[in-house]
């Protein structure tokens, strides 16, 4: 994942290409953490927010290697799902 900044617009691509991004607990984690550092004010001139990602595909969704690792414990992954989600809903700027 890759954090640039241009003329007030912070443009965030997903993954490698590989897999087709699939969403990885890691790679959760790190969307997260950017939209965390986005909304704390870290980006003073934030103007807008584009959440792209390398290669033809977007993201596949979930890791499916870790989703049936977690079956023990779905909660816990869906939490960490839930927990990217919001933090990029909670952006004070426009977000594409």
């Amino acid at each position: 994942m890759t954090l640039e900044r241009m003329d007030g617009v912070a443009v965030v691509r997903l993954g490698t290409g590989l897999r087709r991004n699939a969403l990885s607990l890691a790679s959760l984690a790190r969307l997260t953490a950017v939209a965390r550092r986005l909304a704390a004010g870290a980006e003073p001139s934030l103007g807008a927010a584009v959440l792209t990602a390398r290669g033809p595909d977007f993201s596949s969704g979930a890791d499916l290697a870790e989703v049936l690792a977690a079956r023990s414990d779905p909660e816990a992954y869906i939490g960490r799902v839930q927990e990217a989600v919001a933090a990029w809903a909670e952006l004070p700027c426009p977000t594409v």
